[in-house]
């Protein structure tokens, strides 16, 4: 699982945690919120060697800088079971990161955004973090123009929004 804009990691914990033989990857540019995922990570025991933190943008998010050793990962085409994205791609040009997050994904993968949800608390919202939210609309036909299937939107809390697609 590629874990893009983790931030503090709770998708990637949880994750790790659910699906204790999985693998996953997790990127962000803002590297005070990579510090706390790494804290959160120290205590997962055995699960710890499934995860990798990097530092890394959704502009680029083929190419990454592990935070434990500093090297540059490369991400290869089609390596990834799913991509999640929590509350990131509103920071972003929309329809270059998800080309680029999509390239990721193999073909039957999964890509889950749960973004800000447009409306009077996502407009304070961006405001105050100087983002825009994307409608779902926005998401799901560039989804849709990349050959994702099976899309759909749900709504995840009172200020998020969630949109799930396949990779055909």
């Amino acid at each position: 699982m590629l874990d893009a804009g983790a931030g503090t990691g709770i998708n990637s914990l949880w994750f790790l945690r659910r699906f204790p033989d999985s693998e996953v990857v997790a990127f962000d540019i803002d590297r005070r919120m990579l510090a706390v995922l790494a804290r959160s990570a120290r205590r997962l025991g055995e699960l710890r060697h499934r995860l990798t933190v990097a530092h890394g943008d959704l502009r680029a998010p083929a190419v990454l800088t592990r935070l434990d050793t500093g090297q540059a990962v490369m991400l290869a085409e089609h390596s990834f079971d799913a991509v999640v994205v929590g509350a990131a791609l509103e920071h972003v040009p929309l329809d270059g990161a998800l080309e680029r997050l999509a390239r990721l994904l193999r073909p039957g993968g999964l890509f889950l955004n749960v973004g800000v949800r447009p409306g009077p608390p996502g407009a304070m919202l961006g405001r105050i973090y100087h983002f825009r939210p994307y409608t779902t609309g926005e998401i799901l036909r560039f989804l849709s123009h990349l050959g994702f299937v099976d899309a759909a939107d749900f709504p995840a809390n009172l200020t998020r929004i969630a949109v799930i697609a396949r990779k055909a």
